[in-house]
């Protein structure tokens, strides 16, 4: 689950670096005027409102992926390395699942 949470926030911040035609973070945060904070974050919600374009956000919020991003992928935390207990399997197959939604959707439509 820690994986799957982590590859959604380098998935968009690949993608908008994709569409800013920029080679790194650091690039992209001085070509969209945008401080480190709105950069160099973890927050999955944060990350889509700050880099994607609004146009983008917008069709993420109109569809089904959004739905299987608030219920769950947003759930996600990098603290969660540091976890001690385990979920239960049904809890890591829902979340996994919704993160190949959240994935498919922006990998098709970015």
């Amino acid at each position: 689950m820690y994986i799957g949470g982590y590859a959604i926030e380098c998935k968009i911040k690949a993608k908008s670096m994709e569409i800013y035609k920029c080679r790194s973070l650091s690039e992209l945060r001085a070509k969209r005027e945008l401080s480190e904070d709105q950069v160099f974050i973890h927050g999955l919600e944060s990350l889509i409102v700050n880099l994607l374009p609004n146009d983008v956000s917008k069709r993420l919020r109109a569809g089904s992926a959004w739905r299987a991003f608030t219920s769950q992928v947003n759930l996600w935390s990098p603290q969660w390395r540091y976890r001690q207990d385990n979920p239960s399997r049904e809890a890591a197959l829902n979340f996994l699942d919704a993160v190949d939604e959240v994935w498919n959707w922006l990998e098709k439509n970015v």
